[in-house]
């Protein structure tokens, strides 16, 4: 990363703290002062002053300095059970949130030497950011449009929002055709996934290359991908719908994508293709 940020010095890279796996104590350390105090100067310590621990003649004191911009926070989900299964919760996280966002922010801005990043890997379903962020709470509909309305509405500035999309796919199993391709029919569980923990789950090159019969369909109303097999039914982003979401992207202001995650993509890199290409180019109208 030192070598990647000195070919191009305006890169910006923040660490993630979290994830679906790795959210389980955020309640807790969250939970009073002096945890979030001690958690928030552990991080700094480690990925910002760079002090990693002696590993087998690598590591030390200052060895990682500069690699990281800030952090990024992927609590999934403060005050809510539906989170990764033994998840710790507790109705205080949504305020105990916005405290820990402000140990972050004061810890960092105090080291000095320019702004560093703070951002967050945020829930797009209204009942999700109702139950743990403080945003007003929004009812509607989960889609992509309306979980950028629920930040927007909130006060949210379009350029502090970035809109994320898989490089994967969600499958079902035991799926009739219907007459409409298995669309809005019943299913009979997740289709076998791509990773043994994460049934129903498939990256995208791994999904077309699984089923390369597979039928695709486009939606020009909810503009999604979605695939049929003739018994598994799967919905996924690809060029297509990519080139819609950019679009949407700029039309709103927002300041840009974040992808979850490159090794999803082909080895010739299609779908990042698409996203650098949409971004760039000026919004597509429809012809007259």
């Amino acid at each position: 990363m030192k070598k990647l940020k000195k070919l191009h010095p305006n890169l910006r890279i923040v660490v993630s703290l979290g994830g679906w796996t790795y959210s389980k104590y955020f309640s807790d350390v969250a939970a009073t002062d002096a945890s979030r105090k001690k958690f928030v100067s552990s991080c700094v310590d480690m990925y910002l002053k760079g002090n990693l621990p002696d590993y087998n003649g690598a590591g030390g004191p200052g060895t990682a300095a500069g690699i990281f911009d800030g952090f990024d926070i992927d609590w999934e989900w403060p005050g809510t059970g539906t989170g990764h299964p033994g998840n710790h919760y507790s109705p205080d996280d949504k305020a105990n949130l916005t405290l820990l966002l402000a140990e972050f922010r004061k810890q960092m801005d105090a080291l000095g030497g320019g702004h560093r990043l703070l951002t967050a890997f945020t829930p797009a379903d209204p009942q999700k950011i109702g139950e743990g962020w403080e945003l007003d709470k929004v009812d509607f509909h989960f889609s992509a449009d309306a979980a950028i309305k629920a930040y927007t509405d909130a006060g949210v500035e379009p350029r502090k929002l970035t809109l994320g999309i898989p490089f994967y796919g969600r499958g079902w199993q035991g799926v009739t055709d219907g007459g409409v391709a298995g669309e809005w029919q019943s299913a009979g569980g997740a289709a076998p996934g791509q990773f043994a923990e994460e049934a129903g789950t498939r990256g995208y090159a791994n999904l077309i290359g699984a089923y390369p019969t597979m039928t695709v369909h486009h939606d020009e109303q909810s503009i999604s991908t979605y695939g049929y097999t003739g018994s598994q039914w799967w919905s996924f982003d690809d060029t297509w719908s990519i080139s819609k979401k950019t679009d949407y992207v700029k039309s709103k202001g927002l300041l840009g994508m974040m992808i979850w995650e490159m090794s999803g993509d082909t080895p010739q890199g299609i779908l990042m293709s698409a996203v650098d290409t949409g971004l760039k180019q000026g919004l597509s109208r429809p012809k007259r």
